[in-house]
């Protein structure tokens, strides 16, 4: 069933119909009520493809994630494509790999699928081959990355101060009593993960000063076994220890 089919039934114009479905004004209420009634009588679907050539637009936003496991991004992944659902866009959500390459390679994918716009997941996409495939493939479309940042002029970010982050958590467990802290880290290539490990030392140095002692664990794989691993390594070698901090959950 076409709008041609319903504008027959309904003895008004296509673009009468056209309008309806696309909720635009310039029909009279009372054809647009029965317009609206046999648009549902007969299920009629609009055809998002075709409807994309007129517009220039699927409305359709791609969403790049490193690891899909990783619960912290998949909930704001979730928070994301609920807000542009009830804006009446879909999300076309990949998983990229942990490499640089796959992550640029998913730049590429995506345009290849047309997208309006692109969300990259975190700090990890804030890196030279990202930025390379975002000015080649996408120079001309909104992109949006979360707790990072790239010098283009068509990128925003959001970024969280996760260095005054960890110094709070120091601050915390200070108050708490807590004088031999240990800190464990995974990927210190990242930029945000080098941030975290500065917040740490600072808020050492101002909570206990230069000569009290502290552990940090670094390239720890961000996953349950590393974890693990990491905190019977850190116990085993220093059982002194009476507070941990993480990087990554």
């Amino acid at each position: 069933m076409t709008i041609y089919d319903i504008a027959k039934k309904a003895g008004v114009s296509a673009s009468s119909v056209s309008r309806v479905v696309n909720n635009k004004p310039g029909v009279n209420p009372e054809t647009r009520e029965k317009i609206k009634k046999l648009l549902k009588e007969y299920n009629y679907v609009a055809n998002e493809a075709a409807r994309g050539l007129v517009t220039k637009s699927n409305r359709m936003v791609g969403i790049l994630i490193s690891d899909i496991r990783s619960i912290h991004l998949t909930e704001g992944v979730w928070e994301i494509t609920r807000i542009l659902s009830s804006k009446g866009y879909c999300t076309l959500i990949l998983n990229t790999g942990n490499t640089d390459e796959g992550r640029a390679e998913g730049v590429r994918t995506m345009e290849e699928r047309s997208v309006d716009a692109l969300i990259l997941m975190g700090s990890m996409f804030e890196n030279p081959r990202v930025q390379e495939a975002i000015v080649q493939y996408m120079p001309g479309k909104p992109v949006f990355i979360m707790n990072g940042y790239l010098n283009l002029p068509n990128v925003q970010g959001v970024v969280s101060n996760e260095r005054s982050g960890i110094h709070s958590c120091v601050d915390l467990l200070a108050q708490k009593g807590r004088r031999r802290l240990c800190y464990i880290s995974d990927n210190m290539v990242r930029i945000s993960s080098r941030s975290k490990k500065l917040g740490f030392q600072e808020g050492i140095r101002a909570n206990f000063g230069d000569d009290t002692p502290y552990y940090i664990y670094e390239n720890v794989s961000a996953d349950m076994t590393g974890g693990f691993g990491a905190m019977m390594k850190a116990l085993h070698e220093h059982p002194d220890i009476d507070g941990v901090i993480c990087s990554m959950d």
